[in-house]
């Protein structure tokens, strides 16, 4: 058996415990785990990544991971889904900057990660009441002035060259 086929017997083998313990403990404690199934699996492909060095792992690890922890989170009454959806944006914008950060040549993902994580950044400022909507209305009616005063403030800036 070569090494890339022990690897990929030792990835199953860790898929096959976490599914396992999560539906021991469900049947024992009388604890609804299905909730926490993705972060399991998350958790597992991260794993995956880091002991196995599968690069592959790395997105759904941190997309389900992240999904998961919300999932669970919300099913335990610990949060609002009304004000928290926009995690759902930020899971692959997570993932997307876990991938930047895990080698040098995967630098691109950083760009990707980034937009996308600033987008549910965005959404969570707005459901949580920091940015209000009501701006929104202000900005669609007065972008053309502001474009306005912009070229004005770069035109003046540049002087008389």
């Amino acid at each position: 058996m070569d090494k890339g086929d022990r690897k990929e017997k030792r990835i199953l083998g860790m898929v096959l415990v976490v599914i396992g313990l999560m539906a021991l403990v469900t049947r024992a404690a009388a604890v609804d785990l299905g909730p926490l199934f993705p972060l399991g699996l998350g958790v597992v492909f991260l794993l995956v990544f880091w002991l196995g060095g599968q690069e592959w792992a790395i997105f759904p690890g941190a997309f389900l991971t992240t999904v998961g922890a919300a999932v669970g989170l919300a099913a335990s009454g610990r949060f609002d889904m009304s004000a928290w959806w926009p995690v759902f944006i930020l899971a692959p914008g997570a993932a997307f900057l876990i991938i930047g950060s895990s080698a040098r040549d995967h630098r691109w993902a950083l760009v990707p990660g980034s937009i996308v994580s600033a987008v549910a950044l965005f959404f969570f400022a707005t459901t949580s009441g920091v940015i209000s909507w009501a701006w929104f209305a202000w900005l669609g009616r007065w972008w053309p002035a502001l474009l306005i005063a912009l070229g004005v403030f770069i035109v003046l800036r540049q002087g008389g060259t």
